[in-house]
């Protein structure tokens, strides 16, 4: 049995939601697949490279960049989100118990919000658990007058109260989910990664997205060139790319297509030298067999151009999609789905929302984002930094623990593991004294002494 999580930046940060479900359960064997700044190409990029018998529940992980590609008038999001579809679909075909997370953001508001509804209907056709961060966000705004600077920390990355509450909200929805048996028809997966480095004249070795992989180095004008087994549809490139990576133009028998390597930093309007590690969907995805990959640059740039490329994703030619009737299937659920309700928090969750607002409007900071960011960027390991800012929180500004089972167990595990907390064990009988009428007799944090 093993957990995977596929997701992005919001998957690999160590303040993120799927850090608070490691930590409320670490006994659960999980895995986690991330690229940061990747759309939901990356679903089928990650299973086609993974061994997967022994995985029992997958939670994926992808809205927000498809938001970002989706307000790009130029790009290709409904080819994006059928990987996604068809690749739950695979999942769920093979007995995976799957939850989609719909992590909110703060801009991109029309596209993600199209977006979210259209996943709330593929979910509802197909019983998958999904874990609504919008409706996070919504309820916190509605019934505590939380805002952005509160919410985020930039307009992509929530702050620990909603990544707390969407980290329990994941164990709770993959222990609702039910597993269906495996199909008589569940074939191998309909995409493939073809890598490409070996091909290339000049290779590269760089650890990105917490793995060590091997790239084609391109630079002005150079090319690659790989032939397939059988005709298949090039999907998108996984590489590392600068805001001023330049244009690759890309070839077959069947056509050929140019593909701008602005990063996703750069299209909304964040500027970056560092190379970004990404999978980049084509606006215009190419059939054929025998393929060339040739690096350019735009006209009237001057900075130089590079590139690295790992691998290709493609899509067999010869396996038929489901594609037309998915699409029918979501449009009869987008009509039934006429208002997406917002139900309140349930206790524990209002207690988190609540020590939040206790902490901020105890902190003298007018901008509540750059607190959270100064206090949550220092180098230091997650349970430190997690146990320990948060716990500290908690006790501080009053937060009754015996009403929150989550904070108990982070402050526990901190206690237990660290010396820097060690100091709080000092202040928790009094916490007890103050508490001891909001818990039960048996109550865990107890056994922390």
């Amino acid at each position: 049995m093993t957990y995977l999580i596929i997701g992005t930046s919001n998957t690999i940060r160590r303040d993120g939601y799927r850090m608070f479900a490691e930590t409320l359960r670490p006994d659960l064997p999980w895995r986690i697949e991330g690229v940061g700044a990747t759309p939901s190409a990356l679903v089928p990029y990650i299973l086609a490279d993974l061994a997967l018998e022994d995985v029992t529940h997958v939670a994926i992980d992808t809205l927000i960049n498809d938001s970002v590609l989706a307000s790009d008038a130029g790009s290709n999001i409904q080819a994006c989100e059928a990987m996604l579809f068809e690749c739950v679909e695979w999942l769920q075909a093979h007995g995976k118990v799957v939850v989609l997370l719909l992590l909110p953001q703060t801009n991109k508001g029309e596209a993600a919000g199209l977006l979210r509804r259209r996943r709330l209907a593929f979910a509802a056709a197909r019983s998958i658990q999904v874990v609504d961060g919008y409706a996070v966000d919504e309820a916190m705004r509605r019934d505590f007058g939380m805002d952005d600077a509160q919410l985020y920390t930039d307009p992509q990355h929530s702050t620990w109260p909603i990544s707390l509450i969407l980290g329990q909200r994941l164990l709770a929805a993959f222990g609702a989910g039910s597993a269906t048996a495996v199909a008589a028809d569940a074939g191998p997966l309909p995409y493939f990664v073809h890598q490409l480095a070996k091909t290339a004249a000049h290779q590269v070795d760089r650890e990105t997205s917490l793995t060590k992989r091997t790239y084609a180095a391109l630079g002005e004008a150079e090319s690659l060139e790989f032939h397939l087994a059988a005709p298949a549809t090039l999907q998108a490139l996984a590489l590392n790319a600068r805001e001023t990576s330049g244009i690759l133009e890309i070839t077959s028998e069947s056509g050929s297509v140019t593909q701008d390597l602005q990063t996703p930093h750069a299209a909304g309007g964040k500027s970056t030298s560092a190379m970004i590690h990404l999978l980049l969907p084509l606006d215009k995805p190419l059939s054929g067999q025998s393929f060339r990959i040739t690096l350019r640059r735009p006209d009237r740039q001057k900075e130089p151009v590079v590139a690295e490329i790992e691998s290709a994703l493609f899509r067999w030619d010869a396996v038929p999609n489901n594609d037309a009737a998915r699409e029918a299937e979501i449009e009869v659920g987008l009509a039934a789905l006429t208002e997406v309700e917002t139900p309140a928090l349930s206790p524990a969750e209002s207690a988190i929302a609540n020590a939040a607002m206790i902490s901020w409007n105890q902190v003298d900071t007018s901008d509540a984002a750059a607190f959270y960011r100064r206090t949550f960027a220092r180098p230091t390991p997650f349970w430190e930094l997690a146990g320990h800012q948060i716990a500290v929180r908690i006790v501080d500004f009053g937060m009754v623990l015996g009403e929150h089972m989550a904070a108990r167990r982070i402050l526990q595990s901190a206690l237990k593991q660290f010396p820097r907390v060690q100091s709080l064990r000092d202040r928790l009988p009094d916490l007890r004294d103050k508490t001891r009428s909001a818990r039960t007799p048996t109550d865990p944090l107890d056994a922390a002494d």
